[in-house]
C-alpha cells in the first residue's frame, strides 16, 4: 500500500513503510536501598529525579507510584506545582 500517514504526535508526514515515532522506553521507577541498621527500604523516583519513600516493600512503593500519578492527574495545577516545589526542595 502506498501513501502518506500522519503521526499523531508529529506534524511530519511519514511515507508508507516508515516507522511511526516510538515513545522512549520508561525507566524503572522503583529503587531498593539497603542500610545495615534498617534493612531494605523501597522508594520510587519521580521524573524530576526525586526519591519518594521510604516504603516497607516493593509492592507498597508500587502503590505509592500509582497514588502519586493519580494525585498529579487529578489535583489542581496550583497544588501540583506547590507539591513539586516542595519535593525539589528536599
Amino acid at each position: 500500500m502506498h501513501g502518506i500517514a500522519q503521526a499523531s504526535n508529529s506534524k511530519q508526514a511519514l511515507r508508507s513503510g516508515d516507522d511511526l515515532p516510538v515513545a522512549p522506553p520508561r525507566s524503572r521507577r522503583i529503587v531498593a536501598i539497603t542500610a545495615r541498621d534498617k534493612g531494605t527500604r523501597w522508594y520510587f523516583k519521580t521524573r524530576e529525579g526525586v526519591l519518594v519513600g521510604s516504603f516497607a516493600s516493593e509492592r507498597e512503593a508500587e502503590n505509592g507510584v500509582q497514588d502519586f500519578v493519580d494525585f498529579m492527574v487529578t489535583a489542581p495545577a496550583e497544588m501540583r506545582q506547590r507539591y513539586l516545589v516542595h519535593l525539589l526542595s528536599q
